[in-house]
């Protein structure tokens, strides 16, 4: 057959978080055992917000967008603290952190998600 053409390579946008659907063969065995319908792993996770007391277009935003693509994950707000309104004394502010562990993790979402640039980390 015919090859399609594609046009330029764009960014990729991150999907929605989708639930696993029970593949034909287990279908009937669910049934069979009269099985409830598979868990959601978002109920079983708690996200942290942060959010600028300033801001609460942003929270209501972000409140939204986890509703709309990621239903049962249950989040709550965490006050930021605002460099604007408030000083900041040194002794909360990190000087210096590692990085190091960003690429542990990097790696092994680079090995579960099939992609071939691991000599890249």
């Amino acid at each position: 057959g015919a090859k399609r053409q594609r046009g330029p390579r764009t960014e990729s946008i991150p999907r929605p978080l989708r639930r696993r659907k029970a593949s034909v063969a287990e279908r009937p065995l669910a049934a069979a055992r009269g099985a409830a319908a598979p868990r959601d792993p978002l109920r079983e996770l708690q996200a942290v917000v942060i959010n600028l007391e300033r801001r609460p277009d942003r929270m209501d935003a972000c409140a939204a967008r986890l509703q709309a693509r990621c239903q049962g994950l249950r989040f709550e707000r965490f006050v930021a603290t605002d460099g604007k309104a408030e000083r900041i004394s040194t002794e909360e502010v990190a000087t210096s952190w590692h990085t190091a562990r960003n690429v542990v993790y990097q790696r092994q979402r680079a090995v579960r998600k099939g992609w071939d640039d691991l000599d890249t980390y």
